[in-house]
């Protein structure tokens, strides 16, 4: 099966700040891209559209969405966030618009929970596809534990409605001494892609080079336990993960995570944890999120949900 990665034709993709959305996500998968401009001029069996779009590509999209179904592709609105519903994205209200007509289906990232699990139940004809974001091994840094900062790395959007956990972490980090001394945090650097300042450039690659500096990652799983990217960039940097597991992983690397309810005893404990026993937990867990999200089977479950509903 041939899957195109379309593309805005006009989005600044150089400023978004992670690897899951635009050219570098589908690189992650070995997909070729196009860009929106040209969706009537390719041939495919199956187009997937990013969730970056603007006003052009709305036009683009309809002139292909005009052309008949027999000559069409069928194509793919990518649903990411479980809030995306309520966003106030001009490409957000355009991809929900477009529910239920010929050929459109969608492409989630998540387990559709919260807002988009209600805009799932309300689909007709329009089907949803499960994919999550790949373990892409090239991106694996390898450094000894004894050479890491006995930390917990602590990073992330902050809101307390919707990552509880580690919008908890924080604050006690601010008011406790000893959640200081175990917890290091990275600063959000902001969403330059929506127009906010960027605050720093500790992104991608250099993201995780950072996170190796560290024997731990603190990974929360939002209101919605849903599996964020967090998780793979855990892998990628070799770290032990702390926090919680989403719905997903859960019953596959619980027995890696070390558990976190809000006590800083719970934080002492493991970065005091010996060096090989971190270790072998980092690298258990890298084993199985290598194996589970693997680009090459992703993509084998992708074109078997995509078969079922054509």
């Amino acid at each position: 099966m041939k899957i195109v990665y379309f593309i805005s034709s006009n989005f600044p993709y150089e400023t978004v700040i992670y690897s899951g959305i635009g050219p570098r996500f589908a690189r992650s998968f070995g997909w070729p891209t196009e860009p929106i401009s040209s969706i009537r001029d390719v041939t495919c069996d199956a187009g997937l559209i990013d969730g970056r779009l603007m006003e052009g590509d709305f036009r683009q999209i309809d002139a292909f969405l005009a052309v008949s179904s027999k000559k069409a592709f069928p194509i793919f609105f990518r649903l990411s966030d479980p809030e995306i519903p309520t966003c106030d994205h001009e490409w957000n209200s355009y991809v929900f618009r477009k529910k239920d007509l010929p050929g459109v289906h969608y492409v989630s990232i998540y387990d559709p929970e919260g807002p988009v699990l209600d805009f799932v139940r309300s689909l007709k004809r329009s089907r949803v596809v499960r994919l999550p974001y790949p373990y892409d091994a090239s991106k694996q840094i390898d450094r000894d534990f004894a050479l890491r900062k006995r930390r917990v790395f602590l990073s992330g959007a902050q809101s307390r409605k919707l990552y509880p956990l580690r919008h908890g972490l924080r604050r006690k980090r601010r008011w406790n001494p000893l959640a200081r001394l175990a917890v290091s945090e990275l600063r959000h650097p902001g969403y330059p892609d929506i127009g906010n300042p960027q605050r720093h450039d500790v992104v991608h690659e250099r993201y995780i080079d950072h996170a190796t500096g560290f024997t731990h990652f603190f990974l929360c799983p939002s209101r919605y336990r849903v599996e964020l990217m967090k998780y793979v960039e855990c892998g990628y940097a070799g770290c032990v993960p702390i926090g919680e597991p989403p719905n997903s992983l859960k019953d596959h690397v619980r027995h890696c995570f070390l558990s976190y309810s809000g006590r800083t005893t719970e934080l002492l404990k493991a970065i005091t944890t010996g060096r090989r026993e971190m270790t072998e937990m980092a690298a258990e867990y890298r084993r199985i999120m290598r194996a589970m999200r693997d680009p090459a089977k992703l993509n084998a479950s992708l074109e078997d949900q995509i078969r079922a509903i054509l």
